[in-house]
Formats: structure tokens, C-alpha cells, sequence
């Protein structure tokens, strides 16, 4: 988990500016849809316009949680045209949630619903009653 959070700097303008380095890109493919997307050749070719970009970056306020996601995000917002591939890794990471606590939540909504009696039920009825459940819809 602490490689994951290392690499997702490299989404930091201000970070990329002072500490991005190829190797570093490069390792950005452990991260899974990063990788499964074949997204690497193009951070490489992409990395001097973006370290360039960045480089003009203004600094962020890492001590305001809010204040520093605000101006990541909007920076982003204004410069994704130049890079499109780095846009789409930094759509994929942002979008990555910093918890299990979504899908311990299921998990806990199976084992109320089903118990350990109900192991062996078809996974298209533990899925159908876990939507229907968790989205509070009744049937009928």
C-alpha cells in the first residue's frame, strides 16, 4: 500500500516539477488498471510536456486536505488537453477510493442476508439480493 501511495505523486504538479523521474513512471504499471490499460508507453512520451507544465505549477497547500485537493483537481481541470494520457492515469487514480470500507459494507450486508447456511447459493441470487438490498428496492 505505501508503493501505491508513493506513486500517486506523480499526479502532484508540484511534486512531478521537482521529483519525477522515468524510472518512477515506469512504475506506475504496478498500479492495476494503470497497467492493464497500457497506459506506460504514453506517460514516457508525454513526461517532458508534462514536467514542463508542472514546472510553472503554483505550490499547494499540503497542510489544508480541501484546500490542496481543490487545487490539484482544478490545475488538472484547466491542463489535461496537454497530456491526454496523463489525464486518463489521473482520472483512474482519483477515482481510486483510500479504504475497504465500501466493500467490507457488502460483505457484511452478504453475511447478514445469507449466513453460513446459504453458502453454496447461485452468485446471480447473492447478487441480485445484494442490489436489491443495498439499493432498498422491494419486489413486487
Amino acid at each position: 500500500m505505501y508503493n501505491i501511495l508513493r506513486l500517486v505523486q506523480a499526479f502532484d504538479p508540484s511534486f512531478a516539477a521537482t521529483s519525477l523521474s522515468q524510472p518512477l513512471v515506469e512504475e506506475l504499471s504496478v498500479i492495476i488498471p494503470i497497467g492493464a490499460h497500457d497506459l506506460i508507453p504514453g506517460l514516457v512520451r508525454e513526461l517532458p510536456q508534462y514536467l514542463a507544465v508542472a514546472a510553472s505549477c503554483p505550490g499547494f497547500n499540503r497542510a489544508d486536505v480541501a484546500e490542496f485537493t481543490a487545487g490539484v483537481l482544478k490545475w488538472w481541470k484547466v491542463n489535461h488537453p496537454h497530456f491526454p494520457t496523463w489525464a486518463k492515469a489521473a482520472r483512474i487514480v482519483f477515482d481510486m477510493l483510500p479504504s475497504s470500507a465500501p466493500s467490507e459494507r457488502v460483505f457484511s450486508l452478504v453475511e447478514g442476508m445469507f449466513g453460513r447456511d446459504q453458502l453454496s447459493a447461485l452468485g446471480d441470487m447473492l447478487q441480485g439480493s445484494v442490489m436489491l438490498r443495498y439499493n432498498k428496492r422491494s419486489v413486487g
